[in-house]
């Protein structure tokens, strides 16, 4: 079992050998998965925040949670924004606010699945908040064909991979109306994983 993270991005491959229907089901699951965490216990769990380096993979490519980042968030008139967690503080009776760092972590995580290594974060410096400001300017000037994994491009499904950039940048505006409730990512997240897998004959694929 390995990192996603170390087995596909920080090797500097330029691409990932995952079809987009295998990143699909990643998500799936880790979002799946965050979610049932979420609804173990009444009591709020600490907020954390997901990205590629907290998946973990088997040899059949099904994706488990690991480490959690802990992560910081700011309460300013009934809205909320992120900051790194020296500077922030928490309410852990917030559900809302926990709901909202995982539906954002998803977005990251949909972000990092569908780009190359490196193309949307130049700084190189792990800042994923910096990430998902990049990602959304991309997707708001239709520049998303730039940024997108080459064994993507090379599939060619351009109309499912727009639909799952659209969802990823709902997740990404945890400020707006417009973000999805958790429950919305993993229906959407199945609904897309459902659609591509009968394209494949219901079989996922690493190439």
């Amino acid at each position: 079992m390995a990192l996603f993270f170390n087995t596909f991005i920080k090797e500097g491959k330029a691409s990932s050998p995952l079809s987009l229907e295998l990143r699909m089901k990643i998500a799936s699951e880790t979002a799946g998965a965050l979610a049932y965490l979420r609804s173990l216990t009444t009591t709020p769990i600490l907020p954390s925040f997901v990205s590629t380096s907290s998946i973990l993979l088997d040899d059949n490519y099904t994706a488990k949670l690991c480490s959690f980042s802990l992560l910081g968030f700011v309460h300013n008139n009934s809205r909320f924004s992120l900051s790194s967690i020296s500077q922030g503080c928490f309410d852990p009776a917030s559900k809302t606010l926990i709901e909202k760092l995982d539906v954002y972590g998803i977005g990251i995580v949909l972000a990092e699945l569908l780009t190359r290594p490196n193309a949307i974060s130049s700084s190189g410096d792990g800042d994923l908040t910096k990430l998902a400001k990049s990602f959304l300017l991309r997707v708001e000037e239709d520049r998303l064909k730039e940024i997108l994994d080459d064994k993507i491009v090379e599939e060619g499904d351009f109309e499912t991979t727009k639909k799952v950039a659209q969802l990823a940048t709902r997740c990404l505006r945890y400020e707006k109306e417009e973000m999805p409730s958790m429950k919305e990512v993993v229906a959407e997240l199945e609904g897309i994983l459902h659609n591509l897998r009968a394209q494949q004959g219901g079989q996922a694929s690493c190439s």
